[in-house]
């Protein structure tokens, strides 16, 4: 299952996440759900690599039904907020994507720190940050037909939101193009 993560960079945005940013680890009976909002990573036995990571962040390995959350380098209480175990069933739901992507080797760049890798799919074009497509070794990705869904990479265990994205006309017949080529 593990074997399209790339472990390396998964423990790097883990990492980023909890010096500079929110990341949630939930358990439940099926196993772990890793995010920090923007990735999903879905688990049933948690890598040492990964491990190591999020040992280093919370100190300690959540039980069944327990969520822990570290916001800005704070490790929330769950006594103190009543952090209820969050259900991700709801929205992890890799079985009802019909549409296969391909990820190709376009980037587009949004600023001088962050570029997009663009996914093409038969009618339309997604963008996802390309920090968090380096968390997966695919070459091909699920999706459903709206321009904002989710997108499963690694064999469903990485689930990535993809950029809302306006195009100019000029951007819109280069993808096109790029489409008609890709196929």
């Amino acid at each position: 299952m593990t074997k399209l993560l790339n472990l390396k960079e998964v423990s790097k945005r883990i990492n980023e996440s909890g010096k500079r940013g929110v990341i949630i680890w939930t358990r439940d009976e099926g196993g772990h759900f890793i995010s920090n909002r923007h990735f999903l990573l879905r688990l049933t036995q948690v890598p040492s690599a990964i491990l190591i990571a999020l040992f280093s962040i919370f100190l300690k390995v959540p039980e069944i039904g327990e969520t822990l959350i570290i916001n800005f380098g704070v490790i929330e209480d769950p006594n103190g907020k009543n952090i209820k175990p969050i259900d991700y069933s709801k929205i992890y739901k890799p079985e009802a994507q019909q549409l296969e992507g391909q990820v190709t080797s376009f980037l587009k760049d949004v600023d001088s720190k962050t570029q997009m890798r663009v996914i093409s799919f038969s009618d339309q074009f997604k963008f996802v940050n390309e920090k968090y497509m380096k968390m997966a070794d695919d070459k091909t990705g699920k999706s459903d037909s709206g321009p904002f869904s989710p997108i499963y990479l690694a064999d469903d265990s990485l689930m990535l939101l993809p950029y809302k994205v306006n195009q100019s006309p000029e951007e819109e017949n280069i993808l096109k193009k790029l489409g008609d080529v890709i196929e």
